[in-house]
């Protein structure tokens, strides 16, 4: 009965975190379709007036990658909702015990307040329109009426799904302190051999790797376009797109080692004071087979003794980060499949950048 009231509780949180870009596809039966059309909508609303102005000329000012970032970063956003929806039951499970009580609900006022619609609509309106600040500082090229308008509702549109990503972020890394605050329960023998925590490290690591694949489409952008500041001498426009090329790729790492080393520190402590108190366990049953006098006595000890030393094995065998083999090698292949493109990127802006400082080739 109470493990049914726990399920019940951890079913009504899950449901409980439901952001307002997933209202109208969760009306339909299939919502996965819906979402990848919502998306692709989104990325039409700039290419398509865009081209029908510009013509075949979308081909060459880049402005299909654009439509390319608008619509990865809204998929990555559909997917890194359902990641952390999915990792509230978990959480509510090493959170709910005899002594715990409610203190699920701490960590879950966090949400309301740092993932609400609220937080999460103001968070893109701040980042469409910084977007195309940062557009008109750099200088949009444009040689075709009207082609202008179209590619700032472009800025405005990718802006703005990559500012609600941003307060996404913010908003787990401030929720997960709460929910580790809430001193969760570790358990060593966990077969996941993390502690019961591989679910949290294998969530962060999708987060991660959805952050730095935008992060990437958005770099090659900023360094693919012809903006209207190259070939001038001012210092400050090469500083920002530096600046702003590299926000995503720190966001990326932010969410990944921000809420991991939390979980570090829990699984270390927790492994330290585990280990204290199997050997004094051990030590106890050495004392006692030294005082046993009958042969079944000795037996006894000697099968807690076995059990002691078998628990020390699994304790040794815990991770205190709450990563796989398998997590881990995802991991690395995305991070240095990115980290060529980016390579290239930061290559091409540095030779853009000694091309139009003074003395420079042009």
């Amino acid at each position: 009965m109470v493990e049914e009231t726990k399920n019940l509780s951890a079913e009504s949180e899950e449901h409980s975190f439901r952001p307002f870009y997933e209202w109208i596809p969760d009306r339909f039966s299939i919502p996965l379709i819906f979402k990848l059309l919502l998306s692709m909508l989104l990325g039409f609303l700039f290419f398509g007036p865009h081209y029908r102005i510009v013509g075949e000329k979308v081909l060459t000012d880049w402005s299909w990658l654009l439509c390319l970032i608008i619509v990865t970063a809204m998929i990555s956003l559909y997917y890194a909702t359902h990641t952390f929806r999915t990792m509230l039951p978990q959480m509510n499970m090493l959170l709910q015990t005899e002594e715990s009580g409610n203190v699920d609900r701490l960590y879950m006022r966090k949400v309301e307040r740092y993932l609400s619609d609220k937080w999460l609509f103001w968070f893109g309106i701040l980042f469409a329109v910084l977007n195309c600040g940062v557009g008109w500082f750099l200088g949009v090229p444009n040689d075709v009426p009207g082609a202008l308008v179209t590619t700032y509702v472009g800025f405005f549109i990718a802006g703005f799904v990559c500012g609600m990503a941003f307060g996404g972020i913010i908003g787990v890394i401030i929720t997960l302190a709460e929910f580790f605050d809430g001193q969760p329960a570790v358990e060593y023998t966990n077969p996941d051999e993390c502690g019961g925590f591989l679910f949290f490290g294998e969530a962060l690591i999708k987060f991660s790797g959805v952050t730095l694949i935008v992060g990437v489409l958005v770099s090659l952008y900023i360094v693919a376009v012809r903006w209207a500041w190259e070939g001038g001498t001012a210092v400050w426009p090469p500083t920002l797109m530096w600046m702003w090329t590299s926000m995503p790729f720190l966001a990326s790492l932010t969410i990944l080692l921000a809420p991991a080393s939390r979980a570090n520190k829990a699984l270390i402590n927790h492994k330290i004071r585990t280990e204290a108190e199997l050997v004094l366990a051990i030590d106890k049953a050495r004392g006692e087979l030294e005082k046993a006098t009958t042969a079944k006595e000795k037996e006894e000890v000697r099968d807690d003794i076995k059990f002691y030393v078998e628990l020390r094995a699994q304790l040794y065998r815990m991770r205190t980060w709450p990563f796989n083999a398998k997590a881990n090698i995802q991991f690395v292949i995305l991070f240095l499949s990115n980290a060529f493109v980016a390579f290239e990127t930061i290559r091409r802006f540095i030779s853009s950048s000694i091309a139009i400082a003074p003395g420079g080739e042009p």
